[in-house]
């Protein structure tokens, strides 16, 4: 009988520059969107001959405190593709579930003392000095470490919000996250309505089901530690900076200030009555005044789905369009069948089949108008 594989994946990030700032990107997404890490070769000395051995492992992503040398899981993931360029190695990861800590509760301490251990345990034999660098930062663990986090979550039954909020503090506390700005996505509503992810084969990632024509509005929950106390302001002026490089897609307010240190923002957008393309991404980043403080800019994938009246418009515009376009192709035949002679030239027959084929690509959808500009008629 053969033996089933339980291990599991580690990823460890160090809390320093630039990493800090990427751990708020992980902690922003919701989860089956995705992220990418990224390691020199020497950072996986285990896994460097045998890199296939992390296909598809499931596992979780620890942050490191580099001075203090202790560790805290903060969310778990599946990978979906390893990649080697050179020296380099690129992991990229569908996101899951946050670790959930309780922050009030009195076991606080010994439940992170506890998981501390064991990815110390996982991490040996390389050595774990203060202020230097770890060798073993893309390992495999036994399962221990994944399975103790999975019963975490199931304990305290604490949503998603609950556990990035609960986490967020930790982070700032005990491994140094101090005036660093946290957020994360809520959701996208329609009039009210949450809209379900999907997965889109075509992009093969996750990512929001919009309609053509449609308004939405993207919630967003931020907090920022600052340590300071009776006054709520940050230290700079800092915005949410919400972009897109498509036309079919319409910011209403693309920047955004964050006035203290826990807010929600709300982004509104629409999408054009007639996009020309149905796959596009959503960018967002923090930026402040001076633009000496930016976070990675974040990938959000969004699928538009076409109006029934949009899809009726579009087979219409491809039916006429295709008639045009017989009409030219065949005018000889067409011109002599139907007697049309005894009204108008061929030249001019012909003609009137091109604008008909250009009226039609233009007026209704992109399919015709997509074959119209590959034809040069316009």
């Amino acid at each position: 009988m053969n033996e089933v594989d339980t291990s599991k994946a580690l990823v460890i990030v160090n809390n320093i520059n630039p990493y800090i700032l990427e751990t708020v990107n992980i902690l922003s997404l919701q989860n089956n969107f995705s992220t990418r890490f990224r390691f020199q070769k020497k950072y996986a000395p285990t896994l460097l001959n045998n890199l296939k051995a992390l296909a598809d492992k499931e596992g979780t992503i620890v942050i490191r405190n580099r001075e203090k040398t202790n560790f805290l899981p903060i969310r778990q993931f599946k990978i979906f593709e390893i990649e080697r360029f050179g020296d380099v190695i690129f992991i990229s990861v569908l996101l899951q579930n946050i670790v959930s800590f309780e922050d009030n509760n009195k076991e606080l301490e010994n439940q992170i003392e506890k998981i501390n251990s064991m990815i110390q345990k996982a991490v040996a034999p390389y050595e774990n000095k203060p202020n230097e660098d770890l060798l073993n930062l893309i390992l495999l663990e036994d399962g221990q470490i994944y399975n103790h986090i999975n019963l975490l979550n199931k304990s305290f039954g604490l949503n998603e919000l609950e556990r990035w909020g609960n986490l967020i503090g930790i982070l700032a506390k005990k491994f140094d996250f101090i005036n660093i700005d946290f957020f994360r996505i809520i959701d996208i509503k329609e009039n009210n309505k949450t809209i379900k992810t999907i997965f889109n084969k075509k992009i093969k990632k996750h990512c929001y089901a919009v309609h053509s024509g449609k308004n939405y509005k993207m919630g967003i929950i931020q907090r920022t530690y600052t340590q300071l106390k009776g006054n709520s302001a940050l230290p700079e002026r800092r915005y949410f900076n919400f972009q897109s490089l498509e036309e079919d897609l319409n910011i209403i307010f693309n920047k955004i200030l964050i006035l203290g240190k826990y807010d929600i923002i709300d982004f509104k957008f629409k999408i054009n009555n007639k996009p020309v393309k149905r796959d596009l991404n959503l960018y967002l980043d923090i930026v402040n005044e001076g633009k000496t403080y930016s976070t990675p800019q974040i990938e959000i994938p969004i699928k538009i789905k076409l109006s029934k009246r949009l899809i009726f418009m579009n087979v219409l515009s491809m039916l006429l369009f295709v008639g045009s376009l017989i009409a030219y192709i065949m005018s000889g035949k067409l011109y002599s069948l139907f007697g049309i002679n005894n009204l108008l030239s061929i030249d001019k027959f012909e003609k009137l089949s091109i604008i008909g084929m250009i009226i039609f690509a233009n007026l209704f959808g992109s399919f015709a108008k997509e074959i119209s500009s590959k034809l040069k008629l316009s």
